[in-house]
């Protein structure tokens, strides 16, 4: 992670993406390994770079080597500035509690998707 990247969670992918998160599920499992090719994630975390871009890190579920992809959102307008919002917010003091509910909804969206157990996102650091 660099400076010009903040850590998020999947439901504020959900917020950036709108409509377009029916997608996510399918990015999740088409991601470029260098060795094997074509496949999916294992584990992951979710990074916003302050160009408004969508930066997934992983794993990849056949060697164990580490994988990324990069999701544009700066040719939507609209998912741009819900992006630059979530990027200049700062955590406040009830961020614990949020942040439990931001996992339930996770695990939510999750089993949602299809990846109940399958494919999980990094704790944050």
């Amino acid at each position: 992670m660099t400076k010009a990247e903040k850590q998020i969670t999947l439901v504020q992918v959900r917020t950036i993406m709108a409509d377009d998160f029916k997608n996510f599920s399918k990015i999740l499992g088409n991601v470029f390994c260098s060795k094997c090719g074509v496949t999916l994630f294992t584990a992951y975390r979710i990074f916003l770079h302050s160009s408004g871009d969508i930066i997934l890190r992983g794993v990849c579920s056949k060697c164990g080597k580490k994988v990324v992809r990069v999701m544009e959102t700066g040719e939507n307008q609209a998912a741009a500035k819900r992006a630059e919002k979530i990027f200049n917010s700062k955590k406040s003091d009830g961020h614990k509690k949020a942040m439990t509910a931001l996992e339930m909804a996770k695990r939510k969206l999750e089993k949602e998707m299809g990846f109940p157990g399958g494919a999980k996102e990094l704790d944050a650091a």
